[in-house]
């Protein structure tokens, strides 16, 4: 998928190992909010998202694998700034603002490793302006329906889908890493979830939680971290909207959702150099990120 103009992206994908990360670089900044409505979420540099903090946009966001130890490979990001001349002045050095998120993907595959500030590095300097979806990035050891534990689970993935708004444009990337199911919420099928361990298809995830029917240890063990970026104007309290719509996309094709066991959350992002407060372009633009919200999370996982 072709990028937004100033947004660039990269992988850095181990699939023996399974495991990656995901490196999003905003050429000139991006005025960004960040909503979590999961229970268990793994996160840095978030709280200077808020409304009224210093700092009025970032240099660029990280999704990585390898849940809480993943966190530390923003260091490879901000070097990877720095030597570019990035960062917020300090009128002593530059300090590039690099809040990230990660998925708990140290059940599958290599169970101690996780991306360190090299593998981001690697991943900036395969940036460019285009993205590849699947089992790519955050998404390599990404796994969905975990009700009856990981060995009845399915492979997750990164997925992102776009879309335009007059003449403006916008983008979703997602990955998927959840305790529930992915449904298609237009005919109700389950794409991938907890596989019948008495044949073929998926179990309803939402059906065996409610029921009681929960196996194993799933603290903290999912998540899903979504990206929306566009060129619209908007103030924070408008890209807050749009990130509440995002949360609704997610529940309407990841069954159960925003769960104690899912870090969920949603970063939302303007490249714009201006705000606006127009409430009607809000609306329109939180509808079509709720839409493109599900049609990357179901591409992740095709």
């Amino acid at each position: 998928m072709k990028l937004i103009p100033g947004l660039r992206a990269g992988h850095w994908t181990d699939p023996e190992r399974k495991r990656g990360l995901t490196v999003f670089l905003f050429d000139k900044g991006a005025r960004c909010v960040r909503l979590v409505l999961g229970g268990a979420p793994a996160t840095r540099e978030t709280d200077l998202l808020e409304e009224g903090m210093l700092v009025g946009k970032i240099d660029a966001l990280l999704f990585t694998g390898g849940s809480a130890f993943g966190l530390g490979a923003a260091q490879g990001v901000m070097e990877y700034l720095e030597k570019e001349g990035r960062g917020f002045e300090t009128g002593v050095r530059k300090v590039p603002i690099v809040p990230a998120a990660a998925i708990f993907d140290l059940g599958v595959g290599e169970p101690g490793l996780s991306p360190g500030p090299g593998e981001a590095y690697v991943a900036c300097q395969n940036a460019s302006d285009t993205i590849e979806v699947g089992r790519k990035g955050v998404g390599a050891g990404a796994t969905v329906g975990k009700v009856l534990g990981m060995k009845y689970c399915s492979p997750g993935g990164f997925g992102a889908a776009e879309s335009s708004l007059d003449e403006h444009r916008a983008q979703v990337f997602v990955a998927v890493n959840a305790l529930g199911n992915v449904v298609d919420p237009s005919t109700g099928r389950i794409l991938k979830g907890v596989v019948n361990p008495e044949g073929r298809g998926y179990l309803d995830a939402e059906a065996l939680a409610e029921g009681g029917r929960i196996k194993g240890s799933f603290p903290g063990n999912n998540t899903t971290l979504v990206l929306f970026v566009t060129d619209v104007p908007l103030s924070k309290g408008g890209l807050k909207r749009v990130a509440i719509a995002i949360h609704d996309g997610i529940a309407r094709c990841i069954r159960p959702s925003h769960t104690p066991f899912d870090g969920d959350v949603v970063f939302s992002c303007s490249l714009s150099e201006d705000e606006s407060r127009d409430d009607y372009t809000v609306m329109r633009l939180a509808i079509v990120a709720s839409r493109l919200t599900v049609e990357a999370v179901l591409k992740a996982v095709k």
